[in-house]
């Protein structure tokens, strides 16, 4: 579950925090809870065409990118896609109605499935990661989540 207090996010499992996001001037700092130091970060990437973000390791290398994409068909819809740092897992994002989304894998298996919570004050989103990419788990996936929450839901 992802939870947002302020401007801080915090991923739980179980009850228990395993990691937070807190900004830091335009980027945030994916760390583990209590600990100063970033497991990764996610950034703004100034694209021309959509809004884009990046997952980095603590070299600043990429670990996934995010780009997004608005499509209005019988609505507004959101679409992005995720590209990893070995460029082989291409990822696709889908927004599910108001509330959730899901992201498949190039095979078309489902690997996460999220839904943001209406009824509750802030930001709640129930999250279940069934076929991880081992790179992304579970701060590349946490960053793409975060992005989510800011791009298509606002927030």
């Amino acid at each position: 579950m992802i939870v947002q207090s302020g401007t801080l996010y915090t991923l739980s499992a179980g009850g228990v925090a395993i990691a937070e996001a807190a900004p830091k001037e335009e980027v945030f700092q994916l760390r583990k809870p209590g600990k100063l130091s970033s497991e990764n970060y996610l950034v703004p990437v100034d694209g021309t065409f959509s809004p884009c973000a990046a997952v980095l390791n603590k070299a600043l290398n990429s670990i996934a990118q995010i780009n997004f994409e608005e499509r209005t068909s019988n609505g507004v819809s959101l679409d992005a896609y995720i590209d990893t740092k070995d460029r082989n897992a291409r990822l696709v994002l889908r927004k599910d109605g108001d509330h959730g989304v899901h992201i498949i894998n190039p095979h078309g298996d489902v690997v996460l499935l999220a839904s943001k919570d209406p009824d509750r004050s802030g930001l709640s989103i129930d999250l279940l990661i069934v076929r991880p990419e081992p790179e992304l788990h579970p701060f590349g996936y946490f960053g793409i989540m975060v992005a989510v929450a800011q791009v298509a839901w606002g927030i």
